[in-house]
């Protein structure tokens, strides 16, 4: 009796999420494209950035001047 219980309060929590998310889905949407257009100032996305430095190995070991760069590694993606 409490896992039926259990198991009908889960699948009306399911639902009730699923048909709340469609119904407030459209509406925040739209205030949401209106957003940009009530700030001021240029979004953080757009913003200009310095180059970024470059990323160090650490599995790599150190070198003589510190640790190696993924190009002495000879790895192309930084993210290795």
């Amino acid at each position: 009796m409490k896992v039926a219980a259990l198991i009908a309060a889960a699948i009306w929590t399911i639902l009730l999420s699923v048909a709340e998310h469609g119904l407030s889905a459209t509406p925040l949407s739209i205030l949401y494209a209106r957003r940009p257009e009530a700030v001021k100032e240029p979004p953080v996305e757009l913003a200009d950035m310095s180059e970024l430095r470059q990323r160090r190995s650490v599995l790599a070991g150190p070198t003589k001047k510190g640790l190696k760069t993924t190009e002495q590694l000879g790895q192309t993606d930084a993210y290795c």
